[in-house]
């Protein structure tokens, strides 16, 4: 199995945490290695000697404050050093500004590096993606150094920050093969913040600024000074420099190993180049051979009677013969054989942000997807509710989740059938308003149908779902037949808006419906043709559509009609009116047109041909000077 490196810094057993500010003569920018490190330490280690500064084999490491190497700069790199470490980024939203560029030189000449990223990470899934993308961004790195040196894990508990740190280094672990993974911090912090999680690492850098090499905690590099100047490179001022505790530098650039899985034959030819892959991949295809070799004579196994069965694919081959095939390795380590592709589905994580809980009571729930560790059982948490952060397909269909409780503790990975996804009760007619796929499940493989832009169709949405973020509504139809889960975005909640307002039914072909579902005909418009009703409500569909909420005089509800059967009543007026405040003036009653609006004593002079009662305000159809209709406002702006 591979190890992974602890880079530490330690300045000084026992000192406190602190803010670095700068030392007497240099100022570090935030986010590089030792920025961390206690003021008083980098006031003390600016008293040291030139020579306890500049020491033999000494090892530099490097960021975008030292600026882009230059041809020049990269051949005394190359002269001066063994290897050089280099920062990737500041967190993962962060990068550092000249990586790219001075990768590339690295590349150009050939010189072995390290890369680091200074830690920002909040919680376990913050840290894989921090160790993750340190990867995508500097994949031909001999090794990765986690700098954890400041403190920004929300749960800031010794066994969460552990976890969470521990979780940094399983997540590399997945992309580098045995190249060396590595944690870099000050030994109070260490001993404060990481001391289990230092286990999970190749190694400790540690960093003390001090003369004396300090030997209380174990370590692989020490980070001796922030004040390096026999570096060579002209136009450079100070930098930080380690040397190498009781390793060599083969230890570091090397990636053997004496756990190192080894394929029987390493494919040519055909077969192409291995290409790094690092994936977990599970069986979900019958009557595929695993080879011994791509030359097609050695059989090792064969996929039929292992559906759901989970391996690690560290390389893949693409094949001459149009295939992709994966190298597969078992939960030990021991080569299994190639494969080809299609009878695997890859087990990648994808975001899933919800809320489960836990309805049964015999599962299992594992802390790897080879099965081979277990963290507990669904009966210790049988009832409650838990994070779902990420859910992974296996080659079986079975989804699983990756578990977290409100603390942000990761708890395992639990078959999502031993829970149900929490909802809230909804019970609301909605109807749609944009095109969204209709769901039949939470994993998006069963995909039911698709809502139409301005439909204006309606479901009742008896449940709410809170997913990634999202809303989705569990949706039936009017026989109450469910129809599946859309996201919200899709539709608009019928809603009641308060419109005090008389109307005549004044056109003949329109239904009077007793609810939205469509299902309850109450009569048609030509059944109240000519005849006053009051309003008390109005309704808006996706579509745009206005339903009023009809009632007689005696307060007898009517159902609901589309406004453009009605037209509201009106007295005539018939009066000239001079505007004396603000208000707008709107194109319907529906407020959905605004016109224009008055203007406070401008005097401005209207002619009222029609007032309306609405919501209890009088409401003028006034027009200009030359007849023209400029909108309905409220009476109060004469």
């Amino acid at each position: 199995m591979t190890k992974y490196v602890l880079f530490l810094s330690s300045v000084i057993v026992g000192i406190g945490i602190g803010a670095y500010q700068a030392s007497a003569n240099t100022s570090k920018p935030e986010g590089v290695m030792g920025s961390n490190v206690p003021e008083s330490l980098v006031k003390s280690a600016s008293l040291l000697s030139k020579s306890a500064t500049n020491r033999d084999n000494s090892i530099p490491d490097l960021s975008e404050f030292q600026g882009s190497f230059t041809d020049a700069q990269a051949k005394v790199l190359k002269k001066n050093f063994k290897f050089i470490i280099l920062r990737v980024q500041y967190g993962s939203n962060r990068k550092d500004l000249v990586i790219d560029h001075n990768i590339a030189m690295m590349k150009k000449y050939n010189i072995p590096y390290g890369v680091y990223s200074f830690s920002q990470y909040e919680n376990v899934a913050d840290a894989r993606v921090e160790a993750k993308d340190l990867y995508n961004r500097a994949k031909d790195a001999k090794f990765f150094v986690n700098d954890y040196e400041d403190q920004t894990v929300t749960n800031a508990s010794k066994a969460n920050t552990n976890a969470t740190t521990k979780a940094w280094a399983d997540e590399m672990a997945k992309y580098v093969g045995n190249r060396k993974i590595i944690l870099y911090s000050y030994a109070s912090f260490m001993k404060t913040y990481a001391s289990t999680a230092v286990n999970a690492y190749d190694g400790f850098w540690l960093a003390a600024y001090q003369s004396n090499e300090p030997m209380e905690t174990s370590h692989s590099l020490w980070q001796y000074t922030s004040n390096f100047t026999n570096h060579g490179l002209s136009g450079v001022g100070n930098i930080d420099a380690s040397i190498m505790s009781g390793k060599n530098a083969d230890w570091f650039l090397s990636t053997s190993t004496t756990n190192k899985p080894t394929e029987s034959t390493p494919p040519t030819n055909a077969a192409g180049k291995a290409q790094s892959y690092n994936e977990l991949v599970s069986i979900k295809k019958s009557g595929y051979n695993v080879w011994g070799n791509f030359s097609w004579n050695k059989v090792k196994s064969t996929t039929t009677g292992k559906i759901g069965k989970v391996y690690s694919a560290k390389y893949y081959y693409n094949h001459s013969n149009g295939n992709k095939y994966y190298s597969l390795y078992d939960s030990k380590g021991k080569w299994a054989g190639y494969v080809n592709s299609n009878a695997m589905e890859v087990a990648s994580a994808k975001e899933f942000k919800a809320t489960a809980k836990i309805t049964k009571r015999d599962y299992t729930i594992w802390s790897n997807f080879f099965y081979t560790s277990a963290k507990g059982t669904t009966a210790n948490y049988y009832g409650q509710n838990l994070n779902v952060r990420y859910r992974y397909t296996l080659g079986n269909g079975n989804v699983y989740y990756s578990l977290y409780n409100n603390a942000g503790t990761w708890l395992g990975y639990m078959n999502s059938n031993a829970s149900n996804l929490v909802y809230s009760s909804y019970d609301k007619i909605v109807s749609v308003k944009n095109s969204y796929t209709i769901w039949g499940n939470f994993n998006w493989t069963s995909k039911k149908g698709s809502t139409v832009t301005n439909s204006g169709q309606t479901y009742n949405a008896k449940y709410a779902y809170k997913i990634n973020g999202n809303t989705y509504y569990s949706l039936y139809n009017a026989n109450n037949v469910w129809k599946g889960y859309v996201n919200s975005n899709a539709t608009n909640t019928l809603v009641a808006k308060s419109l005090k307002a008389k109307v005549k039914i004044s056109d003949k072909g329109y239904n009077v419906w007793g609810n939205f579902l469509w299902s309850s005909k109450k009569g048609t418009s030509s059944n109240y043709y000519g005849q006053t009703y009051n309003v008390r409500y109005r309704y808006t569909t996706g579509n745009g559509n206005i339903y009023y909420s009809l009632y007689n005089d005696a307060g007898k509800w009517m159902g609901y009609v589309n406004n453009k059967a009605t037209s509201h009543i009106y007295t005539k007026y018939n009066k000239i009116v001079s505007v004396k405040r603000s208000y707008d003036i709107w194109g319907n009653f529906n407020w959905t047109v605004k016109k224009g609006s008055t203007i406070a004593n401008s005097g401005t002079k209207y002619t009222v041909k029609y007032a309306y009662s609405i919501n209890g305000n009088k409401y003028y159809s006034i027009y200009n000077a030359n007849g023209k209709w400029q909108g309905y406002v409220n009476s109060n702006a004469f």
